[in-house]
């Protein structure tokens, strides 16, 4: 028996695997790009959300507070004029309108919440 020395090369032909690898690989940055570009976007929007909201919620309680001081010294002001003492202002806060009932009625049960 002969023997035969077989020499085989083969070659691949890569060239285009390389360019699609390159390809996907510049859409996958752009895309990275992008999204980190949006996101920075997103959380500047974000930002400025949380802080027009604190200024509307700061904003909201400082009236509140000040309606609340106003109120208070125009009770003041209605207790110096009647001559009425802070303890009658303040029963008179807890039963509201119990000073507009005549006095000959019996006081009413309210219902209970």
């Amino acid at each position: 028996m002969e023997s035969f020395d077989v020499f085989v090369k083969i070659t691949l032909d890569t060239s285009g695997y390389d360019q699609a690898l390159d390809a996907a690989s510049s859409k996958i940055q752009t895309f990275a790009s992008k999204l980190k570009s949006g996101l920075s976007t997103a959380a500047k929007a974000g930002a400025a959300a949380v802080s027009a909201a604190t200024t509307a919620v700061g904003l909201f309680a400082k009236s509140s507070i000040e309606a609340g001081m106003s109120f208070d010294a125009g009770i003041s002001k209605v207790g110096a004029v009647s001559g009425a003492a802070a303890e009658d202002l303040h029963v008179c806060g807890t039963r509201p309108w119990s000073w507009a009932r005549p006095r000959n009625l019996a006081p009413q049960k309210r219902p209970t919440p």
